[in-house]
């Protein structure tokens, strides 16, 4: 038990040292621990994934999803990805409330146009995959269609 133990918390102390300055811990490209994504990688993730990419600045992406236009927004220091979509539809106040309050994994609000959004965030900094990167996105993309029929109803 105490060399399990022991074990264990080698792996605890080890891991953020490998994992620092966007390394991952495998030492291959595109596996191991993320703590930094570089625009190329962000861009690379989704072409991966199918989308077709556009890049009107550094560090953002615009791409389509689930039928709507899709921004992916890389953090300056490259350590936080978020994701948003906006519409052009009608919604109050209480209606998006309701989404915040019922939903999670994405938050909701209208903006300075009057027209409802909704973001998602991820922190890489704690350490992620691009697996966990594509399951982000491919959960935004859900988020997507759930709120638009939301919206609708």
């Amino acid at each position: 038990m105490r060399v399990l133990l022991a074990s264990v918390l080698v792996c605890l102390v080890a891991a953020p040292v490998l994992a620092q300055e966007g390394k991952n811990t495998s030492g291959s490209e595109g596996s191991g621990v993320i703590t930094m994504l570089s625009p190329k990688q962000a861009e690379q993730i989704l072409r991966g994934m199918g989308f077709e990419v556009e890049q009107p600045k550094e560090g953002v992406f615009v791409f389509p999803l689930a039928g709507y236009k899709a921004l992916l927004f890389l953090s300056k220091n490259r350590t936080s990805l978020q994701l948003y979509s906006g519409f052009k539809k009608k919604a109050t106040v209480a209606k998006v409330n309701e989404w915040n309050k019922s939903k999670r994994f994405s938050r909701a609000y209208i903006d300075d146009e009057g027209d409802p959004v909704i973001e998602s965030d991820l922190d890489l900094e704690g350490g992620t995959t691009v697996g966990a990167i594509q399951e982000f996105i491919r959960t935004f993309r859900l988020s997507v269609d759930a709120y638009v029929s939301f919206l609708s109803d």
